[in-house]
């Protein structure tokens, strides 16, 4: 093996063993007694957002409801998702339009970029628009980012091929100086990129 190539599985085996110990480090200990019942505040509020953007007769800002489907998306994986009971995940499954989660092997809550992409060019605004084509550009998959190459279900290498990482920052360089200042609902631009 290459001395480069040697660098890289030293890189990829340190990354994969700095997530799974920051995985079994942050993971809270929650007893399995202690299920989860009913639908969470967060993704209650979330699945009201996505009626009112359904609902609406012309372009609207996704980005409150976006903003607040990232927060929900984040309760469920720190401590929520894997103590909800069977009839409530399929509820909250539902509820959580553009979201995929999973709960077997990793826990995760992650948004769609497909669906946004196309709910933006749909019913979104520009800004809309130029936000959800960058992200799906940053996350082609909704589990792993376009500079990540998986290696386990939970770890990945980083691509370091000259192109990718320059490429996203690229992308996100644009939409700052097309899109200055804050965003519609308050938040600093690129905030809520995930």
């Amino acid at each position: 093996m290459s001395e480069l190539g040697l660098k890289v599985l030293m890189r990829c085996v340190a990354i994969g063993q700095a997530v799974l110990v920051a995985a079994v480090f942050s993971t809270p200990v929650v007893a399995a007694s202690d299920p989860i019942t009913s639908v969470p505040e967060g993704v209650e509020r979330y699945a009201r957002d996505m009626d009112a953007v359904m609902k609406s007769s012309g372009p609207v800002s996704l980005e409150p409801a976006f903003g607040d489907g990232i927060a929900a998306a984040k309760a469920l994986e720190r401590d929520q998702l894997e103590r909800l009971d069977e009839s409530t995940y399929a509820n909250v499954r539902a509820a959580m339009v553009g979201f995929v989660l999973i709960r077997e092997e990793v826990i995760a809550a992650v948004p769609d970029a497909d669906f946004f992409l196309k709910l933006a060019r749909e019913r979104g605004t520009s800004i809309d628009r130029a936000f959800f084509e960058a992200r799906k550009k940053t996350y082609p998959d909704p589990l792993w980012p376009a500079h990540l190459e998986p290696r386990t279900d939970f770890s990945g290498c980083t691509v370091f091929d000259g192109r990718t990482l320059t490429g996203i920052y690229g992308v996100w360089t644009a939409f700052q100086e097309a899109y200055p200042g804050p965003l519609p609902g308050g938040h600093a631009n690129g905030t809520v990129a995930g």
